[in-house]
């Protein structure tokens, strides 16, 4: 009887245990682009390479992996449809993380849009890191 409790015991742990592991691993994945931005205010839209959302966070992050414009650009996620699913956010340093809230639901897939500050006088290519989770 107490090796039968002991082993039932021993199970419901380790059963526990997995479902805590499971749960915190989904965190979200950076998804990378490489935008060919249009100059005074131009935007470029990526619906191919797309993010998906895992979590229940009502934040998107955002980063660039090149160098950015001095006068800097604005990123937001969009659907494939190309309507807007986050806030804007402004990317002006390299590798910085910015957060933006977002509306799109856990398992909906998105892309994103950069667009150039409407002051650019040249065409640009900027490369980022997007998550429609908070990745922060």
């Amino acid at each position: 009887m107490k090796k039968k409790l002991c082993a039932l015991i021993c199970t419901l742990f380790m059963l526990m245990n997995g479902v805590c592991v499971c749960q915190g691993a989904a965190k979200g994945t950076w998804q990378t682009y490489t935008h060919k931005i249009p100059k005074f205010g131009g935007t470029s839209y990526n619906t191919t390479k797309l993010s998906k959302k895992v979590t229940i966070s009502k934040s998107a992050s955002f980063k660039a992996t090149t160098e950015v414009p001095a006068l800097g650009t604005w990123i937001r996620l969009i659907s494939k449809q190309k309507n807007d699913r986050s806030d804007a956010a402004k990317l002006v340093t390299k590798n910085k993380i910015v957060l933006a809230k977002c509306d799109e639901d856990k398992g909906e897939y998105v892309g994103d849009k950069v667009s150039s500050n409407v002051l650019e006088p040249n065409n640009t290519h900027v490369t980022v890191k997007f998550s429609a989770d908070n990745l922060s």
